[in-house]
């Protein structure tokens, strides 16, 4: 039985009473009503033993918060469409920028991995490292614990009876150790796959993995990938970053020769390495100063001075000139939000100046100062919560329209290219 039915009992169970009195049923029935009181104040006590009264409120001011905003849509639609252009293209930019800015490499001591080479100004800005460069000073290096090479990612083809188009990258054999990753399934490239003549060998991404053995064991599995049988030994971590970040759907291994003819060509690659504990940036490079220097007798002595070696922390590399980019468009859409934040205000100031009458009323027939304030402030809460979900929508687009256009404009590393031969001046010879 509810409260309302238990309060009707009661005054019907006075009525008869008071009519066995000998009282007219229907003064009986107004006399039993007196004598219960005031069934509205009533109601609202036993309303609150049951139901908190902020609760029951609280309720009260956001029904009226939405009665208002249908009295009044245009004023409802106009904020919440300021709040969600702010709220959205801040979010959204914010979400694009985290990644530079703020969060950490996902690698392991983020902190020690360098990227390094040799630059010069038919190179741009990029730091390179020829093959043979990079078998010698990996022998004779003493600031890195470790270094790997990469020749950048490239399209290559799943040559089976339906071919695939697929993202393949050639790498040093200790590339995942340098970065601190491991293989999901399987091995990882060792010194003897990095041999010239040995078996192709590769590394898969997952999503490869499942689509192509649903899971299973790897062991003994081949793809043919560009025409060539090519040995699957393992499945690459879901969370691997290239540190170009470009997708990849293959790792091969680079395979060099121990003693290679001066006759043969060479190959860009770029290097990375990962620094030894308490060495620092500086002193890397003056320790890697000697074997810079002998590298450089291969150079026309009419370049050498335009040749320069470089080492920069992972982050800066990745980053290079996008920081200040980024800076820049996080301010410009911090101001955004904050110009959203004050024409919101600006209505809301309006609408509560328009309805100074109706305030006054409420006033005037018993509502306190604090109750006119919170019924306010719900209605501002409401309207943020209606432009905050507008925003995610408004953040959502425009986090896919930042994805397709990074795609579109996206530029991976160069592709391996062989310049012996060529008149490119860094591979000739004295």
């Amino acid at each position: 039985m509810s409260w309302r039915e238990e309060m009707e009992s009661h005054i019907a169970m006075r009525a008869e009473e008071n009519e066995r009195a000998g009282m007219d049923p229907v003064e009986a029935r107004r006399a039993a009503e007196r004598a219960f009181g005031n069934r509205g104040l009533i109601s609202e006590e036993v309303r609150a033993v049951n139901v908190p009264a902020w609760l029951d409120q609280l309720g009260q001011d956001l029904r009226y918060a939405m009665r208002g905003f249908t009295r009044s849509p245009g004023f409802a639609i106009t904020a919440a469409a300021a709040l969600a252009v702010g709220i959205g293209t801040s979010t959204a930019v914010f979400s694009f920028v985290d990644r530079i800015l703020f969060r950490p490499l996902p690698y392991v001591h983020e902190g020690e991995l360098v990227w390094f080479g040799m630059t010069a100004p038919i190179a741009g800005a990029t730091e390179f490292i020829l093959d043979e460069n990079y078998m010698a000073w990996r022998k004779e290096q003493t600031p890195f614990s470790s270094m790997t090479v990469t020749a950048g990612a490239m399209d290559c083809s799943l040559s089976e009876l339906n071919p695939v188009r697929l993202r393949c990258a050639r790498v040093g054999a200790d590339f995942l150790t340098v970065f601190g990753y491991r293989p999901l399934m399987g091995r990882d490239f060792s010194e003897a796959d990095a041999r010239v003549g040995a078996p192709q060998a590769a590394l898969i991404s997952r999503a490869l993995w499942m689509q192509r053995f649903g899971g299973s064991d790897v062991s003994g599995k081949t793809l043919e990938i560009d025409g060539n049988r090519t040995a699957v030994i393992g499945v690459l971590p879901e969370n691997l970053e290239m540190p170009s970040l470009a997708r990849v759907d293959v790792l091969q291994v680079l395979q060099f020769e121990k003693k290679k003819p001066r006759s043969a060509g060479s190959f860009v690659l770029t290097a990375f390495a990962r620094l030894r504990p308490g060495v620092t940036l500086l002193e890397a490079r003056t320790r890697m100063e000697p074997l810079f220097q002998e590298a450089l007798q291969s150079v026309p002595r009419g370049f050498r001075k335009e040749v320069r070696f470089v080492i920069n922390p992972l982050r800066d590399r990745q980053v290079r000139d996008s920081e200040r980019a980024a800076l820049l468009l996080l301010g410009a859409v911090c101001l955004v939000l904050l110009i959203s934040v004050a024409n919101v205000a600006n209505l809301l100031l309006a609408r509560t100046a328009a309805r100074q009458r109706e305030l006054a009323v409420r006033a005037a027939i018993g509502a306190g100062t604090a109750r006119l304030a919170r019924q306010t402030l719900t209605e501002s809460l409401s309207l943020g919560a209606l432009g905050g979900v507008s925003g995610l929508l408004v953040a959502t687009l425009l986090l896919d329209v930042f994805r397709r256009l990074a795609r579109r404009g996206s530029r991976d590393w160069r592709k391996p290219r062989s310049i012996g031969g060529s008149p490119d001046f860094l591979c000739s010879r004295q």
